[in-house]
């Protein structure tokens, strides 16, 4: 087992200690069984000299890892080679950045009645936006409940340009951003509008058409928003396209 333990990382040590044992077991046994026979004497011999090659290989094995090469590292622990590879300041490459971010983002949202393309289906218009239109949702329907906050009234004109078909009251996803870093969506209306995207009808290519959709938002947090449309159910807010109100 020695013999064969002995290339073995950390269990060589245990090894080691074998293979003395033998080496000292089979001397013993040597000098105390000189009359023994023949055959004894040959399995002593034997074991005397697999403990002697097994601490002979412990020795060169350990020898040989310790002389490995490594690599030096500074004082930080980064080895040289890493060191040489990390770039000065000055070698730095710096990023270009454009001063003016994009048309359409949430820095530099588009004014209300500029139109731009959604979802590369979909040309669409904030048309119009009324930011308080409460009085009119509710009165629209005898159903229609108070807002917790106000009801906002956002006007859409919207033109398809897909290949198939599209129908914007699922296809378009209209949410507003308030002042509170919090998102309203048509969701939160819950209100009837003889205008509302539901009933306009499936687009083709080329087809266009006119709705409302109204928003439930906190008073406080109206002035100073924006509004911003996605494709529905789309996890990339840099398809987004916003407008500001201001």
């Amino acid at each position: 087992m020695a013999i064969v333990l002995c290339w073995i990382p950390l269990l060589n040590l245990l090894a080691f200690l074998l293979g003395i044992s033998a080496v000292v077991l089979g001397v013993i046994a040597l000098v105390a069984g000189r009359r023994a026979d023949m055959w004894m004497r040959g399995g002593t011999v034997t074991a005397l000299v697999m403990g002697a090659l097994s601490v002979v290989g412990v020795i060169l094995f350990q020898a040989a890892y310790s002389s490995g090469p490594k690599e030096s590292t500074n004082p930080r622990g980064v080895s040289a080679a890493a060191e040489a590879s990390i770039p000065s300041p000055s070698q730095t490459p710096t990023v270009a950045r454009s001063p003016e971010a994009a048309e359409g983002s949430a820095e530099n949202p588009r004014p209300v009645g500029a139109a731009a393309v959604v979802g590369n289906e979909y040309q669409v218009q904030v048309a119009s936006v009324k930011l308080d239109a409460t009085e009119e949702v509710v009165a629209n329907n005898m159903f229609n409940k108070p807002p917790k906050g106000r009801y906002i009234l956002v006007d859409l004109a919207v033109t398809y340009a897909g290949a198939k078909e599209g129908n914007p009251w699922l296809d378009l996803s209209p949410t507003f951003v308030g002042t509170d870093a919090r998102q309203y969506d048509a969701s939160a209306c819950g209100a009837s509008l003889d205008n509302g995207a539901m009933n306009v009808p499936t687009l083709e290519k080329g087809g266009q058409a006119n709705y409302q959709v109204c928003m439930d938002v906190p008073t406080g947090a109206i002035e100073g928003g924006k509004i911003f449309i996605q494709k529905s159910f789309s996890t990339n807010s840099k398809s987004r396209v916003y407008w500001g109100l201001r």
